[in-house]
């Protein structure tokens, strides 16, 4: 959905949606302990975290067809400042398909209980998305996220509460 807002064309909606359901792979790698852990990650914990997407990335080779969905999953960790992971990569750099995959992976990320914190309310994990743009995400895939994907009429009908 939110490939379309952007106005990319269906082929690339459909590799992103395709790569969103597939960036996590390489976390099958990652040892359950580390996944699980409620503590903070030491230095070799959090490399290896970060690898994650280039091993995700490494499954998804030799298939031709899976090249751009490949090249969405790799960089969907990086920010837009440069301080993500793997290449540093900054600004239009990051494909946009890598964008819109990290940024609804954060999203859902926030809503999803973990060991460390509770899941977060929508209302919150958007203002967290909003608050983030310019330093983490592109402000103008942030704002269409917000504005025209995850929606407060959207929440309120998620929960079943009438719209104003």
């Amino acid at each position: 959905e939110l490939a379309r807002a952007m106005g990319m064309p269906e082929q690339d909606a459909t590799a992103v949606r395709l790569a969103a359901l597939s960036h996590d792979l390489g976390r099958s790698t990652i040892p359950d302990e580390i996944l699980n852990k409620s503590g903070k990650y030491t230095d070799a914990e959090r490399r290896l975290l970060e690898e994650a997407p280039m091993m995700a990335a490494e499954m998804l080779e030799g298939v031709a067809a899976l090249a751009p969905v490949q090249e969405f999953v790799r960089h969907h960790q990086e920010r837009w400042d440069g301080s993500g992971h793997p290449n540093h990569l900054q600004g239009e750099q990051i494909p946009l398909g890598a964008q819109i995959v990290g940024i609804c992976d954060v999203f859902q990320t926030l809503l999803t209980p973990k060991s460390y914190r509770p899941a977060m309310e929508e209302e919150q994990a958007r203002d967290i998305l909003l608050r983030g743009a310019e330093k983490v995400w592109n402000p103008e895939v942030a704002s269409t996220f917000v504005s025209q994907v995850v929606t407060p009429e959207s929440i309120a009908s998620e929960s079943g509460q009438e719209s104003a």
